[in-house]
This record gives structure tokens, C-alpha cells and sequence, in this order.
């Protein structure tokens, strides 16, 4: 399957979907890993069904590979696995993706996260970096747009052309 997805690109999803309506599994975890890695959209609801999988390796490389595809939608979702799931793999992994989608909506999550009394300290990190990436995205998008509290950035001063060699008379 991983080479299909390498071989194919776009045309991949639409297979891989196919597998995946017809796995049941750990295989069909596998396959939304796979699709979620191609960057496919609306796999908000697929992702949600893995929230109660029982294997955390599982989960786990769910929540890694949903970084690959940037789609807010699963913002929500990933929030939850971040506050609620039980291996701090599966939360330091839905906070970096969290990070890498870049959606604001993921912030009191990521900022819970954070303050939260004995949470492992990995989960604080990766929730730390996932809101630098976010609060990043946000000025770069401002600069980009001319936004006019940071307004756009000032151009290169002009350099001065080196002075003409003066020859004698």
C-alpha cells in the first residue's frame, strides 16, 4: 500500500479510500495513516472512530501522520485526542500535528495542555512548539496580507554601487 501511495500520488487516495471501506482493523488504521500521510481531505469522521482503538501504537501513528495533511477540520478531533487520550505518545503526536495544520481553534487546547497539573513533559513541549508554529503562521499571514497593525515588510535598502576606479591623467 505504501508504495501505491508513492507510485500513484493523487490517484492514490482514490484507491486507498476503496482499501479502506473494505478493511476492519488495525489494517484500516493503517490505510487512514496512509491517507492521512497523501494529505486526502474530510477524514475528520474517520479520524474520530480510531479515538477508542485499543492499540496506543495505533493511535499513535494516526496522530503522527495527520500532520502531513493540514486539513482543519481535524482540529477538533486531534484537540481531543490531545486533552483526553491516555498514552502521552498519542497527545505529544496530536500536538505536533496540531502545530503543523496551524488552525488557530487549536490554541485553549494546545494552552490546556501546557498548564495542566503532572502532564508529561514531551506533551508540553510539542504543545509548546505546536503554538510558536500557529502564533508564526499568524504573523506571516498578517505581514503577507499588508495587515495594518504589522503592516508589510519595509524593502532591502538600495545598495550603493561600488565607487568607479579613477584613472590617472
Amino acid at each position: 500500500m505504501r508504495r501505491l501511495a508513492r507510485e500513484k500520488g493523487p490517484d492514490a487516495v482514490i484507491e486507498l479510500r476503496k482499501e479502506y471501506d473494505g478493511a476492519s482493523g488495525a489494517m484500516k488504521g493503517e490505510i487512514l495513516a496512509l491517507l492521512l500521510r497523501c494529505g486526502a481531505p474530510g477524514l475528520a469522521a474517520e479520524l474520530k472512530s480510531f479515538r477508542t482503538e485499543s492499540d496506543a501504537d495505533l493511535r499513535m501513528k494516526i496522530a503522527y501522520a495527520a500532520r502531513r495533511s493540514r486539513d482543519p477540520s481535524l482540529t477538533p478531533e486531534l484537540s481531543v485526542w490531545l486533552k483526553e487520550d491516555l498514552d502521552p505518545f498519542v497527545r505529544e503526536y496530536a500536538a505536533l500535528s496540531l502545530g503543523e495544520i496551524g488552525d488557530e481553534a487549536a490554541s485553549p487546547a494546545l494552552k490546556e495542555a501546557l498548564g495542566k497539573e503532572g502532564q508529561d513533559p514531551y506533551v508540553k513541549a510539542a504543545a509548546q512548539v505546536a503554538l510558536r508554529k500557529i502564533e508564526e503562521g499568524k504573523k506571516s499571514a498578517a505581514s503577507a496580507a499588508g495587515n495594518p497593525v504589522l503592516g508589510p515588510s519595509p524593502p532591502e535598502p538600495p545598495v550603493p554601487a561600488p565607487p568607479l576606479a579613477s584613472t590617472p591623467p
